[in-house]
């Protein structure tokens, strides 16, 4: 696809957005989003601009802390959040030939220098974040392991190194929201632990998104086989650790299942998949309210109303509670035939058969004990 094509055809544009610059200006705002926000002067790298008015070229420090990219000379001048921002490069003619094309809405900026090593640098952070062109030329497509409502799944070679990824093809269309994407993918590139799928790099073509995940080749967690009570230990601890981890970054998954639970090959290890429906927990509007997947979600989400107040992360316990059941007794507490009894069921607490106080007494201790080893 060329580049004039492209970004005529961009998905991820806030239509409402009338920025008129690339960079945001205000601290102040960028303070009272990220309150465990701190900034250090390590790894900046002088890049340069061609001035407005008289086409120079201006030496500036860029720097990127966490999600956002900054810029400044002897103070710092400007920032712009990683999210809904499109990069291209290109080789120049001038005298700064690696050249890194960064657009946010419609505003661009231009970032030279003549150094191919902090170009090299420089681009490899910027890639873990930004919206990529270019997908055929850095991976083959090998087979197709998964399909939904919205997305395909296929097993994808690196064409650089021979590594292999997960990619999950979403196909751009007037019904898919945008910014529930861009949720998804930025939720994913705030969030790094060994149990939660590691997002590499998100492209756009004329028809897809492409987001190249981490591959995992284990299989769904309960689909293959049973586990023993020391087992289900080992892997509902890591399962609950990655969701206290989520909910400290201030995420809430608001679908964990264990088609969403993926397991590594011949191991106990797990990693936690499909953000889709995951929101950050103190968002002043959501996409979606009412979601989950029946047998699995909380019922505050399933009596949840327009106008009242929202739920917490706490509706994620609620799924914890459901899998670790699952997990010791290989069935679903709320199990039925008919979906419309399921969710009954789901939203009433009524499981499908009870245990006696011994019983309960028994599954404490059996899950428990030793539980930090």
């Amino acid at each position: 696809m060329d580049k004039q094509n492209f970004y005529l055809n961009r998905f991820f544009i806030d239509k409402k957005n009338k920025s008129n610059t690339f960079w945001e200006k205000d601290f102040r705002k960028l303070i009272s989003n990220e309150s465990n926000f701190t900034l250090n002067n390590d790894n900046c790298i002088c890049l340069y601009k061609k001035g407005k008015y008289f086409n120079k070229f201006i030496p500036r420090y860029y720097t990127i802390q966490g999600t956002y990219l900054f810029y400044g000379d002897k103070d710092l001048k400007g920032f712009r959040k990683l999210e809904n921002v499109y990069m291209s490069t290109q080789l120049g003619k001038n005298i700064y030939p690696y050249q890194i094309e960064l657009m946010h809405n419609h505003n661009q900026i231009v970032l030279q220098t003549n150094s191919e090593q902090d170009f090299t640098q420089f681009k490899s952070q910027l890639e873990q974040f930004c919206i990529l062109v270019g997908f055929q030329n850095e991976y083959i497509i090998i087979t197709q392991i998964g399909f939904g409502s919205t997305a395909q799944v296929f097993v994808s070679k690196s064409l650089s190194d021979g590594s292999h990824y997960a990619i999950k093809r979403i196909k751009k269309n007037s019904k898919l929201n945008p910014q529930f994407l861009m949720e998804e993918i930025q939720v994913l590139n705030d969030l790094s632990h060994p149990n939660i799928i590691k997002l590499h790099r998100v492209f756009e073509t004329n028809q897809h998104i492409n987001m190249v995940l981490q591959l995992v080749e284990g299989g769904e967690l309960l689909k293959s086989q049973r586990y023993n009570i020391r087992d289900a230990r080992t892997i509902f601890k890591q399962l609950a650790e990655c969701v206290d981890y989520m909910h400290q970054k201030g995420v809430m998954h608001r679908d964990l299942k264990p088609q969403n639970i993926l397991c590594k090959t011949n191991s106990l290890d797990i990693v936690l998949a499909d953000f889709g429906l995951a929101t950050y927990i103190k968002a002043k509007s959501h996409i979606y309210y009412r979601c989950g997947t029946t047998g699995y979600v909380a019922p505050e989400i399933l009596q949840y109303k327009e106008g009242n107040k929202m739920y917490t992360e706490k509706c994620d316990i609620f799924s914890l509670g459901v899998i670790l059941y699952q997990l010791i007794y290989n069935q679903h507490p709320f199990k039925d035939h008919q979906k419309e009894k399921m969710l009954k069921n789901n939203l009433n607490l009524q499981r499908s058969y009870f245990f006696d106080v011994k019983t309960k007494s028994q599954i404490k201790t059996k899950c428990f004990r030793n539980s930090k080893t």
